[in-house]
């Protein structure tokens, strides 16, 4: 287990955020530099202000094919934006804030209209409702630290959280579309909701060594 996820880490790291999305990302400034004048914020704003109610429009009029292109774009969005700041060097406090809170937005979004395509009181529809849960516990949790030490809290997601991102990037059109297919359904949400968990402790954990140490 410990060697698949050290594969995983370097995966999802060096592999396809270092090697494939910001070299990409270089390549494109050194083509066309003028580029960089786009701030990764409003990349990131996009993904709020244009995508989710895109989203929800589409899954509100059972638009499928649609809901899930623009499913892909904000996702997109979600890819670039951190490695555009990295690349422009215009990482930024504001950024690190926002950049989880669009995420959390788009996502819950995407996962509430779910409701709307599958049957009520199904395992599926539970399994929904844990990870809405689950999504609105963990900013809570870091709500309240940042209330009780007065500390500033780091929001950004650890591996777990970026495995659960892409694990409910897969499962949600994988519900919208209908699919035959509950025993993989039901496996994907288990394991969103493992990498939920997971997530949360570890980013406590993280806090309690950091109070240790100052």
């Amino acid at each position: 287990m410990t060697i698949f996820w050290k594969m995983w880490k370097s995966f999802m790291i060096y592999i396809i955020r270092e090697k494939i999305i910001i070299g990409n990302l270089k390549k494109l400034c050194q083509i066309c530099p003028s580029l960089k004048i786009i701030h990764p914020n409003l990349i990131t704003s996009v993904r709020i202000w244009l995508f989710t109610p895109l989203i929800a429009y589409c899954l509100l009029t059972q638009n499928i094919p649609l809901a899930i292109i623009f499913w892909l774009m904000g996702w997109l969005t979600d890819c670039v934006d951190g490695a555009w700041a990295e690349v422009t060097g215009k990482k930024t406090k504001a950024g690190e804030i926002l950049d989880p809170v669009a995420d959390r937005i788009f996502c819950l979004t995407a996962i509430v209209l779910s409701f709307w395509l599958i049957e009520p009181a199904s395992p599926l529809f539970f399994g929904l409702i844990t990870i809405i849960l689950l999504q609105l516990i963990h900013p809570l949790c870091y709500l309240i630290i940042r209330i009780i030490t007065l500390a500033p809290v780091d929001l950004r997601h650890n591996l777990c959280g970026k495995t659960k991102t892409v694990i409910i990037f897969f499962l949600l059109p994988i519900i919208w579309l209908n699919c035959n297919c509950f025993y993989l359904l039901m496996g994907l949400m288990i394991l969103t909701i493992i990498c939920s968990l997971a997530n949360i402790v570890i980013h406590i954990c993280e806090f309690s060594q950091k109070k240790q140490v100052s």
